[in-house]
C-alpha cells in the first residue's frame, strides 16, 4: 500500500509540475506526452495508449481497454532506488 501512496503522489507532482510549465490551453494529448516524456527520463518503459484486455471476476472476456500511459510492474521497481515520479497500471486493471 505504501507503494501505492508513493505512486499517486509522484504522478500528481510530476502532473502538477507539467501543468505549471504548459499552462493551461493543449490537447490532451500534449499532457499525455509531457507525462510519458517526463517518466521516460527517469528510465522508466513507457508505453502511450497501451491495449489491455478486461475481463470479469470469472474470467470472461469483457472487453478491451487502451491505457494513456502503461508502465510494466518491474519498471517501478527500478524507480524505488529512483527519485519516485512514476505511473504503474497493473495487467488486468482497468
Amino acid at each position: 500500500m505504501k507503494d501505492i501512496m508513493a505512486l499517486c503522489d509522484a504522478v500528481r507532482e510530476t502532473g502538477f509540475a507539467i501543468h505549471c510549465y504548459h499552462k493551461s490551453g493543449h490537447l490532451e494529448k500534449v499532457y499525455e506526452n509531457a507525462l510519458a516524456h517526463r517518466l521516460r527520463k527517469l528510465g522508466l518503459d513507457v508505453k502511450q495508449q497501451h491495449p489491455l484486455k478486461v475481463y470479469d471476476e470469472d474470467g470472461t472476456l469483457i472487453g478491451d481497454y487502451n491505457a494513456d500511459l502503461f508502465i510494466d510492474k518491474c519498471a517501478s521497481q527500478k524507480l524505488r532506488r529512483r527519485w519516485r515520479r512514476f505511473i504503474i497500471l497493473e495487467k488486468g486493471v482497468a
